[in-house]
């Protein structure tokens, strides 16, 4: 709840600071190499995009038409991250054995 709550805030802060599309940085460690990472809708379980983690590390990228409720999926584990957001930077980190209390917020630097 705690991580859904920043992620709450995050779309004010960028409310000054438009981007082109979203990007999603993550690093969770205990990920085996090539395992896909997901973004998927929050409403209808529908894939937005995905990425293959090497050594804990992805990158999921895309636009979205309108802020919503998004769920991050690692293949092959139940757990899900879940987040409110828009075409923000965000990091996510954390470790796949604590998958509830993986951190989520935004990325600053890579605002434009």
């Amino acid at each position: 709840m705690k991580k859904l709550f920043i992620v709450l805030l995050m779309p004010l802060l960028g409310l000054a600071q438009p981007t082109n599309g979203f990007v999603i940085k993550g690093n969770i460690s205990g990920i085996k190499d090539n395992t896909e990472v997901i973004l998927m809708s929050g409403n209808d379980g529908k894939t937005i995009t995905s990425d293959k983690a090497v050594k804990g590390v992805f990158t999921l990228t895309g636009k979205l038409n309108e802020p919503d409720v998004f769920l991050i999926r690692v293949v092959g584990t139940n757990e899900l991250v879940d987040l409110y957001m828009q075409n923000d930077a965000v990091a996510v980190s954390g470790s796949l054995a604590d998958m509830k209390n993986i951190k989520v917020g935004l990325i600053h630097s890579l605002i434009n």
